[in-house]
């Protein structure tokens, strides 16, 4: 069997019409077969409003790592989304900003 070569096109010009449907058709059908890996979830996520409220506090990242015993590095990276909190740890936040943890 012989190997096939694809030649990539570049347009230069606008999409007609019959193109451009053409095209949302087949981005359709391949959203269909292939959908994204992750999933947006069906609940409200735990860290949202965490984050919210730490960032709506007038606190320091620092101050609330001290009080929180956790590291300041840890908290920064959790308000830019770079990674999760352990429930102990999330907990302890809330406290400190008098929030309830509760179970939906």
């Amino acid at each position: 069997m012989t190997k096939k070569i694809f030649k990539r096109i570049h347009r230069t010009g606008r999409l007609s019409p019959q193109e451009a449907a053409r095209d949302r058709e087949i981005r359709r059908k391949v959203m269909e077969e292939f959908p994204p890996l992750e999933a947006e979830p069906d609940s409200p996520v735990l860290s949202d409003p965490l984050r919210d409220a730490i960032t709506h506090s007038g606190k320091s990242v620092h101050r609330l790592a001290e009080q929180a015993k956790v590291s300041e590095i840890v908290l920064q990276q959790f308000l830019d989304g770079q990674r999760d909190l352990r429930l102990a740890t999330a907990g302890r936040l809330a406290k400190i900003l008098r929030l309830k943890l509760v179970a939906s």
